[in-house]
């Protein structure tokens, strides 16, 4: 089951978090670590209803962040289409619950939810060192558009959209 995260999932939602720290670094990929993503940025996703977690059996095994809001790098991207979207940021699962299809989920979740929005367009974007995430984008239908830099990091995160 998805549903809203609520702010006593904080701290299954940072394990989630260091867990996928450690799969990322075993991937030579550093697009999160130990200050990025913080605790008080997944405050503020479940304080704007913009965090959901995947439940199974009661557990917590995955999230996903869906937002309208843009950061200010994405305007600066050729989109195809201009106007009502979805973005998809800070999505993890379980490193225990790797490969069982919890993330295509939370995106097909992503992709239901843009529908009951009649939104147009769902954006993401990934470190161009997550080949994970870049496969996992392209297998679910997502086309790369562009990519840009974010302050924090050296190299280009790469800009995905799924027309709806």
């Amino acid at each position: 089951m998805i549903r809203k995260a609520v702010m006593t999932d904080l701290d299954r939602v940072m394990d989630i978090k260091d867990g996928a720290v450690d799969v990322m670094k075993k991937d030579g990929n550093n697009q999160w670590d130990k200050d990025y993503p913080s605790r008080e940025r997944f405050k503020a996703d479940i304080s704007n209803g913009d965090l959901y977690v995947y439940d199974k059996q009661e557990h917590i095994v995955g999230m996903i962040c869906l937002t309208s809001n843009e950061d200010e790098e994405y305007k600066k991207i050729p989109w195809k289409i201009k106007g009502k979207h979805l973005i998809i940021h800070r999505m993890a699962v379980s490193k225990d619950c790797q490969g069982e299809g919890i993330a295509k989920s939370l995106i097909d979740y992503a992709i239901e939810l843009a529908k009951q929005k009649e939104v147009a367009i769902i954006k993401c974007d990934t470190y161009s060192l997550n080949p994970r995430a870049k496969q996992l984008f392209k297998t679910m239908g997502f086309s790369y558009v562009a990519s840009t830099y974010f302050g924090r990091k050296p190299l280009p995160f790469y800009c995905f959209e799924k027309i709806i």
